[in-house]
C-alpha cells in the first residue's frame, strides 16, 4: 500500500511528516502543539522561487528510506527561507524518529510548530512517530502514543490499527490483537487484506 506520510503531497497547504527512553529528555506531550495551532489561521507561505532544493527532493528521498538525505534536505530548505508542505513536515518527523528515537522526532514537532504555527500533528504525524516503536516491539511505547494521540483529539485511523496489530502478532501477543479487532469494529474501522496479512 501507499505511504501514509506521501498521501499529502499533492495537498497545497502549508504544514507539517530510536525509540523514546532510550535515554536523554523525556519525549514531550505534542497535546499542546495540537491545540495551539488549531487555533492559528494557517498564513500563506513566503515566496520560494530560485530554491535549490525542492519538496519533490524531500519526498524522493523519504520514498526511498534515505533519511539522512531527508534530514539534509530539510536544514537546506530552511536556509533557503523555503516553508515547510504538509508532506515535507511528516516526512522530516518520520526521518528524524528512525534516525534519532521518537524523544527527539518529538521535539522536533515541538520546534517546527512554534516556528511555523500553522503547522500541527496529525494522524499522519503519530503514524511517522510510531514506525520505530513498531520496529522494536515497543508495545509500551506504542500504545503511550496512541493514548497520546487520542488525548489530543485526534481519532487512529486504519494504518495505526495494522502497525499495532503488526506489533503485536511479532511479540506473539495474539490476544492484545485480537482485542484491536474488535476496538476497530467498535469505531467502524473495517481491516484490510494487510491488517490479515500482518495478524
Amino acid at each position: 500500500g501507499s505511504d501514509p506520510l506521501l498521501a499529502t503531497e499533492a495537498s497545497s497547504e502549508v504544514a507539517q511528516p530510536g525509540d523514546a527512553g532510550m535515554g536523554g529528555a523525556p519525549a514531550p506531550d505534542l497535546g499542546e502543539a495540537v491545540s495551539a495551532a488549531a487555533a492559528t489561521p494557517p498564513p500563506k507561505p513566503p515566496p520560494s522561487a530560485g530554491a535549490k532544493h525542492s519538496e519533490g527532493q524531500l519526498l524522493a528521498a523519504y520514498k526511498k528510506q534515505d533519511h539522512e538525505t531527508v534530514i539534509e534536505i530539510h536544514a537546506a530548505m530552511v536556509d533557503e527561507g523555503t516553508a515547510p508542505t504538509v508532506a515535507t513536515f511528516n516526512c522530516v518527523v518520520g526521518s528524524k524518529a528512525v534516525l534519532s528515537g521518537v524523544a527527539d522526532a518529538k521535539a522536533l514537532v515541538v520546534e517546527m510548530t512554534e516556528a511555523h504555527p500553522h503547522l500541527k500533528p496529525t494522524v499522519q504525524t503519530y503514524s511517522a512517530l510510531l514506525k520505530p516503536y513498531v520496529t522494536s516491539g515497543d508495545a509500551a511505547g506504542a500504545e503511550a502514543l496512541v493514548e497520546e494521540m487520542r488525548a489530543a483529539g485526534i481519532k487512529p485511523v486504519l494504518d495505526t490499527f495494522n502497525d499495532l496489530v503488526s506489533l503485536y502478532c511479532q511479540a506473539k501477543d495474539f490476544e492484545k490483537a485480537e482485542q484491536l479487532f474488535r476496538g476497530m469494529r467498535s469505531e467502524e474501522i473495517r481491516p484490510s487484506r494487510h491488517t490479515y496479512y500482518r495478524y
